[in-house]
């Protein structure tokens, strides 16, 4: 059967061809010339608002699919107003508002146009939002619910559905997935379909390596204080955990010996092995100290010994697991005693976070 392909001289074209070759330009719905209704991601037009009795919903624009017909591309110019219906005086009730599309060779109301709807609800003890009545073109843009008399203040919940070009990443946890090699954003990281079931590719920000290394030397004595490093901090996010290593060389007298730890946002569980020189060795044959330090103690220093002459170092390594706070994993170090004689932080002395979850 032979049809009009688009944009070719001599042929001309009704609204439903050209609404159906529209589909190409959006996500489809997993239907034959289907595609997915919804506003772009980002874009803050349709968005519902109350001010007292008054409803208003913001100019912008939305992609409106019918089965059959293809897409209406619909653009509100300026915003909408409306007023929202009386309370009951003793039952709840949601409202519905959305976006409609008057075409009458497929709705027969004998109107070619596009306007936002308030439809009311029914007050009820469990009260539902209505629906907009079968054979309209419809967008839902959002609920508002109504309290009964003295209940409280109307609320809106924004009901937007998104939609993306084809092969886009909807930021949609509940898309249905349609073909295998698709991806959807569900708020912590992307999943892909693979034609049976989603899969968490990984969560946002795992994989990412912190890195902090010393660029000069630093001294300090008469202190038995830790304090920060001026060089070994690196920025770590809430609800997340890593893996730690690190390589601090340092020298101080047999007398001071060196102490240190690792300041973290409030919550975080810390565990890990320092990996140096046990304390109160003062001889190169000082061995290893495997002391696993947790949040039980968070704070704390931890104080190792060191080599009578000459630079020593340790390796911690361990895992850290923030809580509901953000902010710095920073290394903090001081002598153990209090001397006159320098205690040394070297130069290209570092700190690694790996983000696992």
């Amino acid at each position: 059967m032979p049809f009009d392909p688009l944009h070719i001289n001599g042929l001309t074209y009704d609204g439903q061809e050209l609404r159906r070759a529209a589909v190409l330009g959006v996500m489809g719905d997993g239907s034959t010339l289907g595609a997915r209704s919804g506003v772009r991601p980002g874009d803050p037009g349709l968005t519902t608002s109350l001010s007292g009795q008054d409803i208003w919903v913001s100019a912008g624009a939305a992609v409106l699919h019918r089965q059959g017909q293809g897409v209406y591309r619909a653009v509100l110019p300026a915003a909408w107003g409306g007023t929202l219906t009386a309370p009951h005086a003793t039952l709840d009730r949601v409202d519905l508002v959305y976006l409609r599309v008057w075409d009458t060779d497929v709705d027969g109301a004998g109107l070619a146009q596009g306007d936002v709807v308030y439809l009311p609800g029914t007050a009820s003890s469990t009260p539902l939002p209505p629906r907009p009545p079968e054979g309209q073109i419809a967008l839902p843009l959002a609920v508002i619910t109504v309290p009964h008399v003295g209940g409280g203040a109307p609320s809106v919940v924004q009901v937007r559905p998104v939609t993306v070009a084809p092969g886009g990443i909807l930021p949609d946890p509940d898309a249905p997935g349609l073909y295998p090699g698709q991806y959807r954003d569900n708020g912590t990281g992307l999943e892909r379909w693979d034609g049976t079931r989603w899969s968490v590719l990984q969560p946002l920000g795992v994989g990412q390596v912190l890195f902090a290394r010393k660029t000069t030397d630093t001294s300090r004595s008469n202190t038995v204080t830790a304090t920060d490093d001026p060089h070994l901090t690196v920025p770590v996010a809430a609800n997340a955990t890593y893996t730690l290593d690190a390589f601090l060389a340092y020298a101080t007298s047999n007398v001071a010996a060196w102490k240190f730890m690792f300041a973290l946002p409030p919550g975080t569980a810390q565990v890990w092995s320092p990996w140096g020189i046990s304390d109160n060795s003062d001889t190169n044959s000082g061995g290893t100290v495997g002391r696993i330090r947790t949040s039980v103690t968070w704070g704390a220093a931890t104080q190792l010994g060191v080599q009578a002459t000459g630079v020593v170092s340790v390796r911690p390594v361990g895992l850290i697991r923030t809580a509901g706070a953000s902010g710095t994993c920073t290394v903090q170090w001081a002598p153990g005693n209090m001397d006159k004689a320098a205690t040394v932080m070297f130069t290209d002395s570092w700190i690694k976070l790996t983000r696992v979850a």
